[in-house]
């Protein structure tokens, strides 16, 4: 199973940017500083953001910005989307190629390990041993093979086994630090082609099979040569973070203490940088959705006859842009929120029951593990859900902050779904399947009632929750608290 690249989205266009003007303005201030050899003391810009939020266009617009106000500058935009997709693709067809023999590997996991070995193995790659199907260790085995070969890890597994078992013939031919290392050869390799191009050829011939450190330094020295350099990476917390590693290893810390240089990173959540000049000497930034001028000036520039009015898209989308325009280019309500939730997930390490995991738990404004066998038994309309374990809700909770769509927010004290996505499933469910939607956020309320008895030093902060769920029952999903703040 091969990663793809997200489902085509709108082509950047500057005649059809939106807003955004002081984001792009603040990275085109700081480089004309840099070029004008002006101190600033912060050359690091992150922007986070909700997927569909245009973050990518962000950066496109800002390239194109930079290109026009300071021709000598090389700005140059990097997509590690397209290095994840290229080093997940690498990484299955290894992996394809060491599980040809499936029967070998079954019974050297056989003869190797025994069933405490195995659930070392299991704790180490994540899997839950106890919820593998099967009873007998053969059993487990085989059903640890398909679970990661599901999900593409098969390589993972065979690293492990190397590991643990050194003296055993694994038949694994590249290990996941060469893929990663390769990976990121080939695109330093990009970004020294690119610089190239726009300054001229450098004294420094480097090609991409060149050790990693001598391209680094041919880099380095690029940059150097051309005086000043913007460096645009999008994509940047939803790549492995292997190569997030070795990135900033590698290329963004030694180009970050250049005195000349400014990166500008955009990404959906946090990533806890090491070196000093990306964890302390940044700016960050939020992109919030849009609000209803914005969408309908969206709408007026990318779609020329919008199949809803610019208020319900609004309403669905909750403002973001991708979503908005998804939902401005789909006749049918139900067909084009449906198509919204697919381009949403799209891309993404994303299963059928995964996507049922995420339905299950939009109706939230966060989730604890202890909250997940009350709403798969309301989602699915069975009380034997109830006993799901704590093993197995765990799991699923993992499975969902690995799509890196759920992350813990601490301000909400639980997980929280990405916002532009639970809006547009939370809405699809409503509107195609209105007994399941009464019957989630009947189950929420219902449990927050319980915790309002169960936990008083806190009964404050669920009774909110309480009058949150009761307030959609009564008015449905686009309703929203009268006052924010205090409902949160």
């Amino acid at each position: 199973m091969n990663m793809q690249m997200p489902l085509d989205k709108l082509p950047y266009d500057h005649a059809k940017f939106v807003d955004r003007v002081p984001e792009w303005q603040l990275v085109v201030s700081k480089a004309q500083k840099l070029a004008n050899r002006q101190p600033e003391d912060k050359r690091v810009v992150i922007f986070h953001g909700a997927r569909g939020s245009g973050k990518s266009w962000l950066l496109r617009e800002s390239e194109y910005q930079l290109e026009r106000s300071l021709t000598n500058v090389p700005s140059v935009y990097i997509d590690l989307a397209e290095t994840s997709v290229q080093l997940a693709n690498a990484a299955a067809e290894k992996a394809s190629l060491a599980q040809l023999d499936r029967a070998d590997l079954r019974q050297k996991l056989d003869a190797h390990f025994n069933e405490t070995d195995l659930r070392v193995l299991c704790f180490d790659l994540g899997a839950d041993y106890e919820n593998l199907p099967g009873r007998a260790k053969v059993e487990k085995i085989i059903s640890l093979i398909e679970y990661l070969e599901h999900r593409v890890r098969i390589v993972e597994l065979l690293r492990a086994c190397c590991t643990q078992r050194p003296n055993v013939a694994w038949n694994l031919s590249e290990t996941r630090t060469e893929l990663v290392s390769a990976a990121l050869r080939g695109l330093i390799h990009q970004i020294r082609q690119v610089i190239q191009a726009k300054t001229g050829p450098s004294p420094i011939q480097a090609s991409e099979t060149e050790n990693l450190e001598v391209l680094t330094d041919a880099l380095v020295s690029d940059v150097r040569r051309v005086g000043a350099a913007i460096l645009l990476f999008d994509h940047t917390s939803e790549s492995p973070p292997d190569l997030l590693g070795l990135l900033e290893e590698q290329c963004l810390a030694p180009l970050a203490v250049l005195p000349k240089v400014l990166i500008v990173l955009a990404g959906r959540g946090e990533y806890h940088w090491k070196s000093v000049e990306l964890r302390f000497k940044s700016e960050e930034y939020d992109l919030q959705n849009f609000d209803l001028s914005c969408t309908q000036e969206q709408l007026e520039k990318q779609v020329d006859q919008p199949a809803l009015s610019a208020e319900d898209i609004h309403l669905l989308s909750a403002g973001y842009p991708w979503s908005n325009y998804i939902l401005g280019t789909t006749a049918s309500r139900v067909a084009a929120l449906d198509k919204c939730a697919n381009f949403l997930l799209s891309g993404l390490p994303i299963s059928a029951n995964d996507r049922a995991y995420m339905e299950t738990l939009c109706v939230l404004r966060a989730f604890v593990d202890e909250m997940v066998p009350n709403m798969l038994a309301a989602y699915f309309d069975d009380p034997n859900r109830l006993t799901t374990g704590y093993r197995q809700c765990r799991e699923i909770r993992q499975a969902l902050t690995g799509t890196t769509l759920v992350k813990w927010v601490e301000e909400s004290g639980g997980y929280v779904i990405d916002e532009a996505l639970s809006h547009v499933l939370e809405n699809l469910l409503y509107e195609r399947d209105r007994p399941k939607w009464i019957r989630l956020h009947t189950a929420a309320c219902n449990l927050y009632k319980e915790w309002v008895d169960k936990y008083p030093r806190t009964a404050d902060r669920w009774q909110k929750e309480v009058n949150y769920h009761d307030g959609k029952l009564m008015h449905g999903p686009l309703w929203t608290p009268p006052n924010q703040e205090e409902m949160k």
